[in-house]
């Protein structure tokens, strides 16, 4: 009899053991900080401000919240003035002061691939492309002084795609309209893997004046085919923040 109650005793010190070893490891998951949810999502692109030190406080002018200064002094490391990024990040306070609209709290920067709209010509014409690609409705618009476009790659199995933005002439024809031409060369290099890319093109290159209405933008759509998309300045917009978080982007393999 005494045997059988030491060998429950022993039981029940063994279970208040592991008990004891369990709950502090229960404790630590609770106590454990949540990562942090970045509210807001916007694409931008990089300013250079100047400090008193001589060193450059990297500050985003962000296409539907204005300039905007990071509160921590990150080091952005290859950011360099006029690149596009797409912004992820947290409103700390409004009205830094007359120039900064707000302080933010950066939770990720993704690079943009920027570039300037190309002269097209008879003798260069082969050398941008011209193959299908597939580019959802609303995922072309201008914002920031640029055009934007969020495109489905089908992956290069060795080399980098070409995406350009090309014209003829830098000028608006007699109704108003720049007539600029988007351009996709694969290389005859695909693998049938899909990723989403994104382009950014400065227009600040084109002679744009207040009778401009807007831009006639041609494509190859790999949808519907030769199509061409009109695009109204005035009326600037965005990819939805929705609809940026969504998307996945991996190593940009355009050029």
């Amino acid at each position: 009899m005494m045997k059988r109650m030491n060998l429950k005793k022993n039981a029940v010190c063994i279970l208040g053991a592991m008990m004891m070893l369990v709950m502090p490891s229960c404790q630590t998951l609770e106590d454990e900080p949540s990562a942090p949810v970045y509210e807001e999502v916007d694409w931008a692109t990089v300013e250079h401000q100047k400090e008193s030190t001589s060193e450059k406080t990297v500050v985003f002018n962000s296409d539907s919240w204005g300039y905007l200064l990071p509160r921590h002094n990150y080091q952005f490391g290859d950011l360099v003035p006029n690149q596009r990024v797409i912004l992820y990040f947290n409103l700390e306070k409004e009205a830094y002061d007359n120039s900064i609209t707000h302080v933010i709290e950066v939770g990720n920067v993704v690079h943009v691939l920027t570039k300037d709209v190309e002269q097209l010509t008879d003798e260069n014409d082969k050398e941008f492309g011209n193959d299908p690609v597939s580019i959802l409705q609303g995922d072309i618009w201008l914002g920031g002084g640029h055009l934007n476009v969020i495109f489905q790659q089908n992956r290069p199995a060795q080399k980098k795609h070409r995406v350009s933005l090309v014209a003829r002439d830098f000028n608006p024809d007699q109704e108003g309209y720049l007539n600029l031409e988007f351009r996709y060369n694969d290389y005859d290099d695909t693998t049938n893997r899909y990723q989403y890319g994104v382009v950014s093109y400065s227009l600040h290159g084109l002679n744009i004046d207040e009778q401009t209405k807007g831009i006639r933008l041609k494509l190859n759509s790999a949808v519907n085919g030769q199509r061409v998309v009109e695009l109204k300045f005035g009326e600037e917009g965005s990819s939805s923040s929705d609809h940026m978080r969504e998307l996945k982007f991996s190593k940009f393999l355009v050029k």
